[in-house]
């Protein structure tokens, strides 16, 4: 694969940012967290590590945010890089606030599927135990204090993107919009990704 790895890795997603280009992926399908990385993503130019991540570990998505890489992962744990090669499990220092005004560490029960940095703050969107699911936001504006706002609408996230200045999160279920990254709504439909282009929206 780009000349490193293993044909049978399974790719989960790229990103980019500080001038490189990260992707993720699972061995053989399975549950080891593989990290490719590139300066110019062209053939040949791929780096691998397999030991970046906790063994058996699940990537839910990889992910360049304000300034800084994110490994979310399907379970409780969080990395962060800003080279895409030194991870660090930051999972131990986050601190969620939750709406009724509790404090508590982030762990079981909690999980982060793909986010979003507006250019204020980060917006975390996945599942937790204090709303029994999916359909959760939280918000951040260091990337380490969490704030869970109130739940406004349910769906799986598969992805998530700002576009003019709207927030969508597409997902098994449609997509849900916010005009302030905090009350979610229904369009009705079932998409599962949005793009913008000069004169119109386009789902899938």
């Amino acid at each position: 694969v780009f000349g490193a790895g293993d044909p049978a890795d399974f790719f989960m997603s790229l990103t980019y940012g500080n001038g490189v280009y990260v992707l993720s992926a699972r061995k053989d399908y399975g549950s080891q967290a593989i990290i490719y990385r590139s300066a110019t993503a062209t053939n040949n130019s791929w780096t691998v590590t397999t030991n970046s991540l906790a063994p058996a570990t699940y990537i839910n998505r990889i992910q360049f945010l304000n300034n800084r890489f994110f490994v979310f992962t399907a379970g409780n744990d969080m990395y962060q890089s800003t080279d895409g090669i030194s991870w660090t499990n930051f999972t131990a220092s986050v601190v969620l606030t939750q709406p009724d005004g509790t404090t508590r560490p982030w762990g079981l029960g909690h999980q982060i599927f793909n986010g979003v940095w507006d250019g204020t703050s980060y917006h975390f969107y996945g599942s937790s135990s204090y709303y029994s699911g999916y359909g959760s936001t939280f918000t951040s504006t260091d990337g380490v204090n969490f704030t869970l706002i109130p739940k406004t609408a349910y769906i799986v996230p598969q992805e998530s993107t700002i576009i003019n200045g709207i927030y969508f999160i597409c997902g098994n279920e449609g997509i849900v919009s916010s005009a302030d990254g905090l009350v979610y709504k229904h369009s009705g439909n079932s998409f599962t990704d949005m793009v913008k282009t000069a004169n119109k929206y386009v789902a899938v």
